[in-house]
């Protein structure tokens, strides 16, 4: 997977060529609300081109989608951590072994 980098300089650049806003793309698709156009917007906010995300999209939306919260995450946007497992286990894609949460909280499967 590409290593998505947010910093404000890719935002505001995605931003300017896809005429949209990362916080509204965040909240779109952590309301599940998925479209490839906020995934390939989110992926150029994180600094990745498009063939950079086409690679990427070959392992499945849901690895994309994580990538880009993991990186989220990691930039510490949000001011809070986020329960990384807990969205793994909502798409689909819970491994017992992973503890990639940085949160601690644990969910009912």
């Amino acid at each position: 997977m590409f290593k998505l980098d947010f910093k404000a300089s890719n935002l505001r650049n995605a931003e300017k060529e896809y005429n949209l806003a990362f916080f509204e793309a965040i909240m779109r698709i952590g309301q599940r609300q998925i479209s490839a156009t906020d995934l390939m917007f989110l992926y150029a906010c994180g600094g990745a081109t498009t063939e950079d995300f086409d690679k990427d999209f070959k392992d499945g939306m849901q690895k994309v989608v994580i990538n880009i919260f993991e990186a989220v995450d990691e930039a510490g946007f949000l001011g809070q951590d986020l329960d990384i497992q807990a969205m793994k286990e909502a798409f689909g894609m819970t491994d017992k072994n992973d503890s990639s949460t940085k949160s601690g909280k644990t969910t009912k499967a």
